[in-house]
């Protein structure tokens, strides 16, 4: 379940997948005859990209044909963001402000980009990975920075015999971590509608893809309330015997109505 487990009888960490990852390795060099067989990630430019300034005249003439891809990226990367934010909230009890994780997120791009880096969110796969190695503040960034940065520019080599399949696996086993059954339990009791576009969201993500489960999900959502707003909620009113108090006659069968 968690890539860093106790040696039984002991308190000593095992980098479990760490482990898994030097194994395959080291079985891709010892025997190069299963790279036909087996997917390796291959090359890996080596060293850390010069800065540079982002904008460029291409840049600039493409903007008009790309200003809808930013927005959607934009949006799907702070969407993503606050759902794995609020995921690990609600695990680790303390709040997550979706403002100030708006404005985390953007300086992180804009200095970024003067590196030609990714664009900067909460990954369904990685933050995942991360959890459960047992991260808890925010120096896991810093850490994990520093080992890449020594990957990148002593390392490259060795990794580019690590199989596909050990990272898909990685990814695989911590995703699985944060499926919550509990809460779809929880909501097939209170609310089965809600249970029914959470299940329906999920297999969509599943099947089709994050940013499709996403942006389907929004909208079902307020096609959701849109239909509850249109059939409000109703009850006809009856005087509780000797008071002046009025209930609904289904609840008091003994309210009279007037």
């Amino acid at each position: 379940k968690h890539f860093i487990v106790k040696i039984p009888k002991t308190n000593i960490p095992f980098p479990g997948a760490m482990v898994i990852v030097l194994f395959g390795i080291i079985l891709m060099v010892s025997a190069p005859d299963l790279q036909k067989t087996i997917d390796i990630v291959g090359y890996i430019p080596d060293g850390l990209p010069p800065p540079r300034y982002p904008i460029s005249r291409l840049s600039l003439e493409h903007f008009s044909s790309l200003a809808l891809t930013f927005v959607v990226m934009a949006l799907l990367s702070f969407l993503e963001m606050i759902t794995v934010g609020k995921l690990y909230s609600s695990k680790n009890g303390y709040s997550v402000e979706p403002n100030g994780e708006l404005v985390a997120g953007g300086l992180s791009n804009i200095v970024g980009s003067f590196f030609a880096c990714f664009p900067v969110t909460g990954g369904f796969g990685r933050s995942p990975v991360v959890a459960n190695a047992g991260a808890k503040t925010q120096l896991t960034g810093l850490v994990s920075s520093v080992v890449v940065a020594i990957v990148l520019l002593c390392l490259t080599r060795v990794f580019a015999y690590l199989p596909k399949a050990i990272l898909a696996s990685i990814i695989f086993v911590a995703v699985l971590a944060i499926i919550d059954t509990d809460q779809a339990k929880y909501l097939w009791k209170v609310n089965k509608s809600e249970c029914g576009l959470m299940l329906l969201t999920f297999l969509i993500t599943l099947g089709i893809g994050p940013q499709y489960g996403i942006f389907i999900s929004i909208g079902l959502s307020l096609l959701l309330v849109l239909f509850k707003s249109s059939r409000p909620g109703f009850a006809v009113l009856g005087r509780l015997p000797g008071t002046a108090i009025y209930r609904s006659i289904i609840d008091f069968p003994s309210a009279i109505c007037v």
